[in-house]
């Protein structure tokens, strides 16, 4: 039997370092995609990487601060082996060692072992950044297509003359002056090839563009409309993310973020009439009250979300855009006008979660960035909703009698 044994010193607090192998948002920072804990002793765990691996076990030893000890076994392993964490709290910070042990021999376990040196050295290189800037140094040092992708449903094959695409992922927006700006690709577009590969969904393209590096150039096709083109799509660089850096600041991000869209959501909506905001452009198609309806669910989804990130809890509360979410988004609600007002006040969730973060985030720096970064978001998926209202607005407008 061997084992690998890596050690590091720390300099961030050494209950933030405990934090980060046991809190699910800072362990999605630096170790898996997706990742589930419940530490105790015969708790589990589950860490999922997007590019289709997994490890999971169960605590056999947990002593908050001072150690952790588990089972470990992954996708391909040729059996159990076992982790064992240990953190020593230093002068300036805390040691860090991670005994990982119980290989066996033979040439797959010794390339098992070798597979996992590599992995633990580039997961210290990650978590070492992450401590520091509350980024995942992982999304940082990968190329920027720069568009936000969405799902190609049946609306929106509808709605956007698709129904020829079998599958796809529906570009929702282009970052203004991203990799895909520069390249000619648009929103509603349909990426359904990279570099010769199909991408049916989100994952498929992020496997492609794992691949590669900002600067780096490939050919894509995407549908716009009836129309199939191919072009070449330049990848460009992420670009590091301004975080307010204390919990004072972040809140007047958040109060300001909130603020400019409820003003941008007055000059669109405020003052419109019922007929306006009952108007159905189509069938398929929703009126002003229903995306004001979808936009409510989705911002309370959103609070709700930052709600969970600061207890520690990783997935985001998805949900289909169904008749459902728009009959529980509307309810309460006897006008448009008195939606919009609702949507306003939604937003402001936003901040009062932001303004009640407990001292055990606001004094651990690497989460309170993390969630910092999150917030840098609060508001955006109201602002990729604005030309579908002025649209609704102009054929609303359109269809009254002259």
């Amino acid at each position: 039997m061997s084992e690998i044994r890596l050690e590091a010193s720390f300099s961030a607090k050494p209950e933030h370092v405990y934090a980060a192998f046991t809190n699910e948002v800072m362990l999605n920072n630096w170790m898996g995609n997706s990742s589930h804990t419940e530490v105790r002793v015969n708790g589990y765990y589950t860490f999922y990487w997007q590019v289709g691996h997994f490890v999971s076990g169960l605590y056999s030893a947990v002593d908050p601060g001072k150690r952790l000890v588990c089972s470990w076994y992954g996708k391909g392993d040729q059996g159990e082996t076992e982790v064992e964490v240990l953190f020593n709290t230093e002068e300036t910070g805390m040691r860090l060692i991670v005994i990982h042990r119980g290989f066996g021999t033979g040439r797959e376990w010794l390339n098992s072992q070798a597979a996992y040196q590599r992995q633990w050295e580039q997961a210290f290189a990650d978590l070492t950044y992450y401590l520091q800037s509350g980024l995942d140094r992982r999304i940082m040092m990968r190329p920027m297509l720069g568009v936000l992708p969405g799902e190609l449903d049946a609306s929106r094959k509808q709605s956007h003359g698709l129904q020829h695409v079998d599958s796809g992922v529906f570009l929702t927006s282009i970052v203004p002056g991203g990799g895909a700006d520069r390249s000619g690709l648009k929103a509603n577009d349909v990426l359904v090839e990279m570099e010769g590969d199909a991408t049916k969904d989100y994952f498929d393209m992020d496997r492609i563009i794992r691949r590669h590096q900002a600067g780096d150039t490939i050919p894509v096709i995407v549908w716009r409309g009836k129309e199939k083109l191919s072009f070449s799509l330049t990848f460009g660089q992420r670009p590091v993310p301004v975080i307010p850096q204390t919990h004072g600041e972040l809140i007047e991000m958040v109060q300001k973020r909130v603020e400019d869209v409820k003003g941008e959501l007055d000059e669109i909506l405020a003052g419109l009439p019922e007929e306006i905001y009952t108007f159905k452009p189509a069938a398929d198609e929703w009126s002003l009250n229903e995306q004001l309806a979808h936009l409510i669910v989705a911002e309370r989804a959103n609070s709700y979300y930052d709600w969970m990130v600061i207890n520690g809890e990783s997935v985001y509360p998805y949900g289909s855009n169904d008749s459902v979410h728009l009959a529980f988004g509307a309810s309460g609600y006897n006008s448009g006008a008195e939606m919009l007002e609702g949507l306003k006040r939604v937003l402001d969730e936003n901040v009062a979660v932001a303004a009640g973060f407990p001292e055990s985030v606001t004094q651990n720096q690497a989460l309170l960035l993390t969630i910092g970064n999150i917030l840098t978001f609060t508001a955006d998926h109201v602002r990729t909703h604005y030309q579908q209202m002025r649209d609704t607005i102009e054929s609303a407008r359109a269809s009254q009698p002259a």
